[in-house]
């Protein structure tokens, strides 16, 4: 996915300031639910699998990263 989800789960094309390589496009990463999501406007949060459960910000990055569909 090229855009970004909102926090209501609906996405948008993302600003040119987010990196490709982020988690929210992450295989790791996984939405957390619309009831665990900071209020609108203030970026939508997820789970990573790898880091042992840390919860990002779908903007984020981390050396752990693996494109979704790579298979790695």
């Amino acid at each position: 996915m090229d855009g970004i989800y909102n926090t209501d789960g609906s996405t948008k094309e993302a600003p040119k300031w987010v990196r490709p390589d982020r988690c929210g496009t992450c295989m790791s990463w996984n939405k957390l639910p619309k009831d665990e999501q900071p209020p609108a406007d203030m970026g939508t949060l997820g789970r990573c699998s790898r880091r042992g459960g840390f919860i990002a910000f779908q903007t984020e990055h981390c050396k752990h990263y693996k494109k979704r569909g790579d298979g790695k």
